[in-house]
């Protein structure tokens, strides 16, 4: 999304209400059901509009869009790419992520289990600091020992995000916007989404009756199974199979396509 667009988003959100440490308590969802949705930036305006008071805005700073840098790590034969990219239902998803303007960084574990469920774990570290250290590693061969101790850097994404939780529903609703995607050991290799936008609902079980979930589909939104990580390592590493995902890489790099045509 270009940055005009991400600040009139903004100004929009503006007027909305703010998420009390009540409501962000009550709405962590650290074990629950992800839904995702891709469609082109511009119509999200559209669709978040569609809702305007079910949702409170979590503000990062003072501001409604936040800033995230994230760093990925997989084993060297890319266990977590392939796990997701076979559609093994069991798998993990290790990171780095930093949040720029709360100014804290966090080690993150992503478990997805046999019924699609999702749990998260996560613990805090020093602010940018992006390596795995021994402790790390200690933790991570309790957390997910199938593929602790053999971890590298493979990809990075950097995006803007504006998180929603429900008011009356229990739902956690992230928009990921202005995405660039490039892999560790090439930044040059870097890929600009930014006329893509990137919908994940999250719910304690799946509810496609919800403001959201009505809206998403009313504005032709496309349902999608592909991390932001398999999005980097599809678009960005060089040899990686990436045949499970070339539906949807088809779609994104349409949406991206027109957007970059206007």
């Amino acid at each position: 999304m270009s940055a005009p667009l991400a600040a009139v988003l903004s100004e929009r959100m503006e007027p909305r209400p703010e998420v009390t440490p009540e409501l962000l308590q009550a709405r962590q969802l650290l074990q629950r059901n992800d839904a995702k949705f891709c469609l082109p930036a511009e119509r999200l305006l559209a669709v978040l509009e569609a809702c305007p008071r079910e949702y409170a805005v979590l503000r990062a700073g003072g501001r409604p869009v936040a800033t995230y840098r994230t760093k990925y790590f997989d084993t060297p034969e890319l266990t977590s790419y392939h796990d997701h990219r076979r559609g093994r239902r069991r798998r993990c998803k290790v990171r780095v992520r930093h949040y720029l303007e709360r100014q804290v960084s966090f080690l993150e574990v992503k478990l997805k289990g046999a019924r699609d469920s999702t749990a998260k774990t996560r613990w805090r570290r020093e602010f940018l600091d992006g390596e795995l250290h021994p402790e790390d590693h200690d933790r991570l061969a309790r957390v997910a020992p199938s593929v602790a101790g053999s971890l590298r850097p493979v990809a990075e994404t950097w995006f803007q995000r504006l998180t929603l939780l429900g008011l009356e529903v229990c739902e956690r609703v992230t928009v990921d916007l202005a995405l660039e995607l490039f892999p560790s050991a090439h930044p040059e290799r870097l890929v600009a989404l930014h006329g893509v936008a990137i919908v994940e609902v999250k719910q304690p079980r799946l509810d496609r009756q919800t403001p959201i979930m009505r809206a998403l589909h009313a504005h032709r939104a496309r349902a999608m199974s592909m991390s932001k990580y398999c999005a980097a390592v599809a678009l960005c590493v060089e040899g990686v199979r990436d045949n499970a995902f070339h539906a949807n890489l088809r779609t994104i790099r349409a949406m991206n396509d027109a957007h970059d045509l206007r």
